[in-house]
């Protein structure tokens, strides 16, 4: 059985076609007709995270869940802590791509989409594994190559099982809770991109 895809999950400025080219070229010039307008995503959801916003910040953080770090460290038979989610979240909703789909669009390597990708998000995140879940079972999305209409299916994200659950990258708020606002409900991607898109980069 082929190895499935490798998966990047996106839940903040990174679901933004601009913002994620600027990241991927190193190019930050803020001129958005240098970009692709797209790229292909399927919507997907990581359970046992929260995202929240950030005070002062325009983008958002995802920390795991306090009673899934509980579970992890009941199973491990060690004793652990972690952000507080508490009963707010029933997940991150956001998109997956693949990388090799995005390696083909930008013409650089894997390893290095992924590198640039770590240095934009910094030491306040850190890559990590997660579980996602189908969203919508198929989207139709326009490639940025060619600006063909293609239909991807999660399957196919999935390496070709039927399953609906896949292994994806993701970056894990790790800077404390200081900044986190828990109070005013989930980060705001529209919002984001009405207000604060234009100057962000």
């Amino acid at each position: 059985m082929p190895e499935p895809p490798t998966l990047l999950f996106f839940y903040g400025t990174l679901m933004h076609p601009h913002v994620l080219y600027s990241v991927i070229y190193n190019d930050y010039s803020n001129n958005n007709s240098k970009h692709p307008s797209s790229f292909p995503n399927l919507s997907a959801v990581v359970k046992n995270y929260t995202r929240y916003p950030l005070r002062g910040l325009p983008y958002p953080a995802m920390t795991r869940n306090k009673e899934s770090n509980d579970q992890m460290s009941q199973d491990s038979g060690s004793v652990g802590g972690g952000e507080g989610g508490g009963g707010r979240s029933s997940g991150v909703h956001g998109i997956v791509t693949r990388l090799d789909k995005l390696a083909a669009l930008t013409g650089l390597s894997p390893d290095k989409i992924v590198q640039r990708l770590d240095e934009f998000e910094g030491a306040q995140y850190r890559r990590v594994l997660v579980d996602v879940e189908s969203a919508l079972i198929t989207t139709t999305v326009v490639t940025a190559a060619n600006n063909d209409q293609n239909t991807d299916t999660w399957e196919s994200y999935c390496g070709g099982s039927r399953s609906t659950n896949a292994k994806a990258w993701a970056y894990e708020w790790i800077d404390g809770d200081a900044l986190l606002i828990t109070d005013e409900g989930d980060w705001d991607y529209q919002g984001f991109v009405d207000t604060k898109l234009a100057t962000y980069l």
